[in-house]
């Protein structure tokens, strides 16, 4: 009882979200214990799961990045933008790997660089590892 209890008392930091549990043990049953131990292990897993989601998102803005500066060549922000219809700042944090764009905004950037949306998806696929899914199988 008391190694779980130091295990169960203690903290994780995971994707920068902490998880805490603070009792006291003599107060706990055995029932108590196991039902904490499930939840404290159920948080885990939720964190694990989130930030391998996180992870793979970041991968295709990454890949996205990669192929608009190869698709930008010479080209301003403020003239893709323009043509995109789309603020300078989304054009930026596209460019930049920090914006995960919506479908609306993706076929906007495809249209703004002449290319229909399947091939700007085309590009991204083919830059992508060979097996690579985003969703676990």
């Amino acid at each position: 009882l008391n190694a779980i209890s130091i295990f169960i008392s203690s903290s994780i930091k995971l994707n920068n979200t902490s998880v805490f549990f603070n009792f006291k043990r003599n107060k706990l049953d055995y029932h108590t214990l196991d039902r904490l131990f499930l939840f404290y292990f159920a948080i885990c897993l939720i964190i694990l799961m989130q930030e391998d989601k996180l992870k793979k998102n970041k991968k295709v803005c990454e890949i996205l990045g990669l192929v608009f500066n190869e698709l930008k060549a010479n080209k301003k922000i403020s003239e893709i933008a323009y043509e995109s219809e789309l603020s300078r700042s989304v054009i930026y944090y596209i460019q930049q790997s920090k914006k995960d764009p919506q479908l609306t905004t993706f076929w906007r950037l495809a249209e703004g660089f002449g290319i229909k949306p399947s091939e700007l998806l085309k590009l991204l696929e083919d830059k992508m590892p060979p097996d690579w899914a985003i969703l676990e199988e």
